[in-house]
């Protein structure tokens, strides 16, 4: 029997929302050694072996209270409240690994209570070259970490305000009753913007594992690529990262991840198996070969304990019952043997392995390329993805004022999360479908107001005018008269 496949562990972090994880968890910080010139090696440490670590007395205080722990130590001793601390850490609190006031190397969630390993930790070399190991730690998920430069996030970046001060400078393991709120700032808007799309996020992860193919539909512009990459990213490494071009890297070299675009010329032959040609002593050779789906179908069936995560972009722009062929019943059935019209070795037998995951994105609002049949659809789970106001290098009263073309009030909806519509959009669509995406509105470089300007001539009116034509919008001479008033105000602004 095949091994059953294992779910994500965590994201943030077991089965835990965050709205718990803001109610109930504390919040700790803690020095990765003691060694001054081994901070960055301790830190690395820390961050392979996925804990966080105290030293002191190698013994096993796994039964102890914190009274018995008291009497190993002098009256005095700053080991008694580190003890106390490591022994108060559960399951889901906020873990920072601290650079003194510089930064913190690491933001991690505790997986774990108190757990004890000898020399499980090794913090360095002190002044008198003695190598120093830790004993007592708990299992961590670092979450948020500077891994491209090996350095740590600094403590301008984490943007702290009065009332809040930052965390004591020097010190082995200090505790906040509550998780401060440049902590859940950074954690959740660095990695992903905000908390609601981090709870989404991980909706969208339980719902491929269980259904194992689904489809991320939405406007031009909602970050459906995006999102996809995020969540593989997630299955394969464990984590999103802040930096998309690391992300990219990442990806694109790895062999549990693949990503292509369909388009109306592709076929079967193109995907799943087909046959080449190949000349010999001038004499044509006609060859079956694997294409990409099947050779990533086979790599996932040798390596069943790992997840591989094939995206498939513009997934209704190509014919997909003449590509997927006698797939769309393997999709459902997965494991089972399905036969191709074409065979390698003499072997026309197919099967999709249950870790190899799929999605789609489709455009919602581009009528003028195929809708999914009754067949495929039900095979696939659908997701919309909504535009969203962003934190960073985010034009939001633009996106607000256009937001308006779509839905009655963006305010309304910021409160509510319910879709009424506009007077001007058609009923003939949905505003989901339409509605232009944040992508637009994201504006990079010094000249806000002259990139502002060119991405409303160039990018968002264009669009606009291509929705009046294919009648989204209803009340055409208002929107006309609206968007004119939208270019008026920004090509005015100081």
């Amino acid at each position: 029997m095949q091994k059953e496949i294992e779910k994500t562990k965590f994201f943030v972090p077991n089965n835990i929302d965050l709205s718990d994880l803001n109610a109930n968890s504390a919040c700790y910080f803690i020095s990765p050694t003691h060694c001054p010139k081994f901070k960055k090696k301790a830190w690395n440490s820390f961050l392979n072996n996925e804990i966080m670590a105290i030293g002191w007395k190698d013994e096993d205080y796994s039964n102890s209270t914190i009274e018995e722990i008291k009497n190993s130590y002098p009256e005095k001793s700053p080991a008694i409240q580190a003890f106390k601390n490591i022994k108060d850490i559960k399951y889901g609190d906020i873990i920072c690994t601290t650079n003194n006031n510089h930064g913190l190397w690491g933001i991690g969630v505790a997986l774990s209570s108190y757990r004890y390993k000898k020399n499980i930790h090794f913090a360095g070399e002190d002044e008198q070259n003695n190598r120093c190991f830790y004993s007592h730690y708990v299992d961590v998920a670092w979450l948020s970490y500077d891994a491209t430069k090996n350095e740590y996030i600094k403590s301008s970046d984490l943007k702290i305000s009065e009332p809040e001060t930052i965390w004591p400078p020097f010190g082995t393991l200090f505790n906040s009753q509550t998780i401060p709120g440049y902590i859940l700032n950074y954690l959740f808007k660095e990695n992903i913007e905000n908390v609601n799309d981090m709870n989404d996020l991980k909706k969208y992860i339980e719902l491929l594992e269980n259904k194992q193919q689904i489809i991320l539909q939405g406007a031009p512009g909602t970050g459906k690529t995006y999102t996809a990459k995020n969540i593989a990213e997630q299955l394969i490494f464990g984590k999103v990262s802040s930096d998309k071009n690391e992300q990219a890297s990442n990806l694109r070299s790895h062999e549990q991840f693949k990503l292509i675009q369909f388009h109306s010329a592709y076929t079967y032959e193109d995907f799943v198996r087909g046959i080449e040609v190949k000349t010999e002593n001038g004499q044509p050779q006609y060859i079956t070969r694997d294409k990409l789906f099947i050779e990533m179908a086979k790599k996932a069936s040798a390596d069943p304990e790992k997840k591989y995560i094939l995206i498939i972009d513009e997934i209704n722009r190509a014919n997909l019952p003449a590509v997927l062929g006698e797939l769309i019943y393997a999709l459902e059935y997965r494991g089972e043997q399905v036969e191709s019209m074409y065979a390698v070795n003499d072997d026309n037998r197919l099967t999709i392995p249950p870790n190899l995951y799929i999605i789609g994105t489709m455009n919602t609002a581009d009528r003028s390329v195929g809708q999914i049949d009754y067949a495929i659809r039900r095979r696939f789970a659908f997701i919309d993805i909504l535009p969203t106001s962003l934190q960073a290098n985010f034009k939001k009263d633009l996106f607000i004022d256009i937001s308006e073309l779509f839905i009655k009030s963006y305010e309304e909806y910021e409160k509510n999360k319910i879709l009424n519509p506009s007077i001007y959009l058609s009923d003939e669509f949905r505003v989901e479908d339409v509605w232009l995406g944040q992508s637009y509105f994201i504006i990079n470089g010094k000249d806000e107001k002259d990139i502002t300007q060119t991405r409303l001539q160039y990018e968002i009116i264009p669009i606009l005018k291509e929705y009046i034509k294919d009648g989204i919008f209803k009340d055409v001479d208002g929107v006309k008269t609206k968007i004119k008033e939208i270019e008026n105000k920004y090509s005015n602004q100081p």
